[in-house]
């Protein structure tokens, strides 16, 4: 049981660790590599009388515009399925490690398909040319910049949030160690930087355009929604454990060792509270194996009696466990 419980636990990390770049990535990666089918449609439509160099030298003035069109429509389509796949990884991604139970993430799941973010982009690249005059130009790039902070605000939302918990959560001695403080505040701010920049290239399209290898970096060419989805996992995964109490509850005849864990929001999560039965019965308990039990013993007649979301995880815990743990808590 144990074996298979790591295989699939490799398996689940090979598929996040491919996965993840790969959906990252696949915008800049499809289009570096078609470009050149592109050019040769647009070289194409200049007509077959002039020379292959002439052709692609129209095909990339700014005065033609058949490239820029093209390529917008391009990179419109391919942002779009890549955020559809991204999306479905998103939710696979979120359900499989129990997410949905975590308080903090059912206020702030960071699930967002989005995929209208590129409109602005096609619409500078296709429209622009339809402005030429000062007033019809600043009302159309008003339009689409207040067009663009309307989608981009779930990830300004969500940047204030966690920056806001991360630094409550460092003032009221949140994070258990300086390394997990450390994290989640280069996380955080990770995520504001990819937010900002974002947010600039698809309001007002800004520069300089950002390359690596001949592989641009920069919006659209990378499904960055992604990568807000991770990090943002990443930093609501610290949780905050309260000293543990053991419960005994008289109907079901047993002890259970509770440690209660409390969200980046200070939330009671259901996610993180770690229930463990003991080996003994209250019904068998001698007097030494209460005393290595410890004090912090908190009797309860039934289930009925708990708050509904731990008595629902206690009744999961015993249909779904058997007890193990020795009585030798003692020392917590």
């Amino acid at each position: 049981m144990a074996f298979s419980h790591r295989l699939v636990s490799i398996l689940v990390f090979l598929y996040n660790f491919v996965c993840a770049p790969l959906l990252f990535l696949a915008p800049t990666l499809l289009f570096t590599h078609s470009k050149q089918m592109i050019l040769s449609s647009c070289s194409n439509s200049t007509g077959p009388s002039l020379g292959s160099s002439t052709r692609f030298s129209e095909a990339l003035d700014g005065g033609n515009s058949c490239y820029n069109q093209r390529k917008a429509l391009y990179l419109f389509a391919i942002f779009n399925i890549v955020r559809i796949l991204s999306h479905k990884y998103e939710r696979v991604f979120y359900k499989m490690n129990g997410y949905c139970n975590c308080a903090v993430r059912q206020y702030r799941p960071g699930v967002y398909l989005n995929s209208a973010l590129a409109v602005p982009f096609l619409a500078r690249q296709v429209c622009n040319a339809f402005f030429d005059s000062y007033g019809a130009h600043f009302f159309f790039v008003f339009t689409v910049a207040g067009c663009s902070f309307v989608l981009m605000l779930p990830y300004v939302r969500d940047m204030c949030f966690l920056v806001i918990s991360v630094v409550k959560g460092a003032s009221n001695n949140y994070y258990s160690t300086k390394g997990r403080l450390v994290s989640s505040v280069l996380s955080v701010t990770a995520y504001v930087f990819i937010v900002l920049i974002n947010l600039g290239y698809i309001m007002c399209d800004m520069s300089p355009d950002w390359f690596f290898f001949g592989y641009p970096l920069q919006f659209p060419y990378l499904n960055f929604p992604i990568a807000l989805f991770l990090i943002h996992q990443f930093v609501l995964n610290a949780h905050k454990q309260l000293p543990h109490i053991v419960y005994e509850v008289m109907e079901e005849d047993i002890f259970a060792y509770v440690i209660r864990a409390k969200c980046l929001n200070w939330a009671d999560c259901h996610f993180a509270t770690r229930i463990h039965p003991l080996l003994v019965r209250p019904s068998s308990c001698t007097f030494l194996q209460k005393r290595e039990i410890g004090q912090r013993i908190k009797q309860v007649n039934s289930l009925n009696e708990l708050e509904p979301w731990l008595a629902d995880k206690f009744r999961s815990i015993l249909v779904m466990s058997k007890p193990s743990y020795a009585v030798s808590f003692n020392n917590y």
